[in-house]
C-alpha cells in the first residue's frame, strides 16, 4: 500500500480497526456507486470494531453474505461495521470518490 500511495493513489475509504489479514478491495459499478469487498483471510476470527470512512453524505450498505446474519442492512452515519467472519460487501451510493 505505502508504494500505492507514493505513486499519488489514495484509498476512496478509509478503515480504522480492520486487522492485517483483512484485504480490501475496491469496484466502481456500472451505476458510479462504490463496492467495497472485505475478505478476512483468518475467518476463524470474526472481525468487530472496524469502522469505515466515506466522503461526507454517501449512504452505504453493508452485507456477511455467508454469516448468519446475512441480510444487507444501512451502515450507521458512524461507520461502524458490524462483526463478520469471511467476506463483507459495503456498497457505497455516492459517485464523487478519489
Amino acid at each position: 500500500m505505502a508504494d500505492l500511495r507514493g505513486a499519488g493513489w489514495s484509498a476512496p475509504a478509509e478503515f480504522v480497526g480492520l486487522p492485517p489479514h483483512v484485504f480490501a478491495e475496491y469496484r466502481r459499478l456500472p451505476s458510479g456507486d462504490l463496492a467495497i469487498h472485505l475478505v478476512n483471510y483468518d475467518p476463524e476470527h470474526a472481525v468487530s470494531g472496524a469502522k469505515v470512512t466515506l466522503p461526507r453524505g454517501a449512504k452505504a450498505t453493508f452485507e456477511a453474505p455467508f454469516d448468519e446474519r446475512s441480510g444487507k442492512r444501512d451502515l450507521q452515519e458512524d461507520g461502524a461495521l458490524p462483526p463478520f467472519g469471511r467476506y463483507a460487501l459495503i456498497v457505497s451510493r455516492r459517485g464523487d470518490y478519489p
